[in-house]
């Protein structure tokens, strides 16, 4: 009897299932209580439909980007917390302020996003509208061409000098002219992409390997100085990233070398995040000093604390477990740092529970911080045209900022507190909020796909990638 072949993405897609289904299961043992069940049942059943959707519908050849946010979306929405929480051994409603409205909302918003997707595949005018863009404005401008391997060194190098110089967000125009440039320092991670896209044609990737490792470093010492942890994360992500454009696009079976592989990438990928999680944690011990020592005193500091003062680290810890249970707002939830950094839903938990404690005035208050923040988009001079009294810098804080502000009644603007797009539509408009999304999404889908092109085997933007 001839075996039956598989290809390499159904294979991952098996895999987060099959991570889904037992760490849902195992959330069964960890805390069989009412509230637990019922989140784990929403988790795990929006999981599995997204999973299923995208495995089923091979939706990723002619819509690479809005696929991949879906993926990104029920990854760091949900299926992360509950793996992450399950190896752990503790409930996935630990440490959350409003399970009972984050799980159902995250959940239906998946039903949601996966209904929408399904239209605007299938309605010509909304499918067709990312071909429209692209070719028009984004494939005349070269958008689509491989780049030489000598550019992608050149914006790579680009890309890390405005990493160094950084901390242009509040700068002059000229500033923020360099730090929007940042994203470059991406494109290095790609050459493997491009050598497996071209049918090993593109570079000398042996020679290419050595030069790789050496910007893998230099990215280290970057975040490490500028203690930034997201830094190290993101390149390698953006390389799985096109990998999984471009295997979902070749349909490549999976050999029994290649699942040797793949099984080797997790392992490795599991020790790795295990590994790193004191790492992690000793950059956070170190940012106390960071608007005052220099890049060189970042870098001793956190070795430092990681190799001679590691007591600090469980003085951190211990330090959040009481601002977790004495403090107005934390975000303290996955016991992994690093596995926290995929996570969103403990500040989509913190902005639910918050919005839904709002009183028609706040909401109303909410609402005006929207118009003014929208309007602070436009240079200060045009504004002030129109209204001589607006600063802009009166509007410089995040949403998440916003929402304490509203609830404690106390002064928080300013210090970034991480908001909920998800959060902001449900306090504006309570459950019917969904109907509301659905419109705001495929807009969102319709934007990402003009960064690819159907011409091509993978005609895929690097900056679609990159950004």
């Amino acid at each position: 009897m001839q075996q039956k072949s598989i290809k390499k993405m159904q294979l991952f897609y098996w895999s987060l299932q099959l991570f889904c289904v037992a760490a849902g299961v195992a959330q069964l043992f960890i805390q069989p209580t009412q509230e637990n069940i019922l989140s784990t049942v929403w988790c795990a059943s929006a999981s599995t439909a997204m999973v299923q959707y995208l495995s089923r519908s091979d939706c990723v050849k002619d819509h690479p980007f809005s696929s991949l946010a879906l993926l990104g979306f029920n990854i760091t929405s949900l299926l992360t917390s509950l793996v992450s929480m399950s190896l752990y051994g503790q409930p996935l409603v630990n440490g959350l302020r409003a399970p009972e409205i984050t799980f159902p909302a995250l959940s239906i918003l998946h039903f949601v996003a996966i209904g929408t997707h399904w239209v605007y595949r299938n309605f010509t005018p909304f499918s067709g509208a990312p071909q429209k863009i692209a070719s028009t404005f984004f494939r005349p401008l070269g958008l689509f061409a491989t780049p030489h391997i000598s550019a992608i060194w050149m914006m790579g190098a680009l890309g890390a000098l405005s990493m160094v110089l950084g901390n242009a967000e509040t700068g002059d125009v000229g500033g923020k002219t360099i730090q929007a440039l940042s994203f470059l320092c991406w494109m290095p991670f790609l050459i493997p992409f491009y050598q497996a896209r071209e049918e090993k044609n593109y570079c000398n990737m042996k020679k290419q390997a050595f030069f790789i490792a050496c910007f893998v470093l230099l990215m280290i010492l970057i975040g490490l100085a500028r203690n930034m942890r997201q830094i190290m994360l993101i390149g390698p992500l953006q390389l799985l990233f096109a990998y999984y454009i471009l295997l979902s696009n070749r349909g490549d079976l999976a050999t029994k070398r290649s699942i040797r592989r793949f099984v080797l990438v997790l392992v490795t990928g599991a020790l790795s995040i295990y590994l790193a999680a004191d790492f992690a944690t000793a950059m956070v011990v170190a940012r106390a000093k960071r608007d005052k020592a220099t890049y060189q005193e970042m870098i001793e500091t956190t070795f430092t604390v990681l190799t001679k003062e590691r007591y600090r680290l469980q003085q951190y810890r211990d330090s959040t477990d009481i601002q977790a249970s004495t403090s107005f707002y934390d975000e303290k939830y996955i016991p992994n740092p690093i596995l926290a950094r995929l996570s969103e839903t403990k500040f989509h938990d913190n902005m639910f529970y918050f919005g839904s404690r709002f009183s028609e005035r706040n909401t109303e208050a909410l609402i005006e911080s929207f118009k003014n923040k929208t309007l602070s988009i436009l240079p200060e001079n045009i504004i002030k045209i129109f209204d001589r009294e607006y600063r802009k810098n009166d509007y410089f804080y995040s949403m998440g900022d916003y929402y304490l502000y509203l609830i404690a009644g106390e002064e928080r603007l300013g210090s970034f507190v991480t908001g909920s797009i998800w959060a902001d539509f449900y306090t504006l408009f309570g459950w019917a909020f969904f109907a509301v999304t659905a419109p705001y999404m495929l807009i969102m889908y319709i934007a990402l796909d003009s960064l690819s092109m159907r011409e091509r085997e993978i005609g895929v933007s690097a900056v679609g990638i990159c950004t």
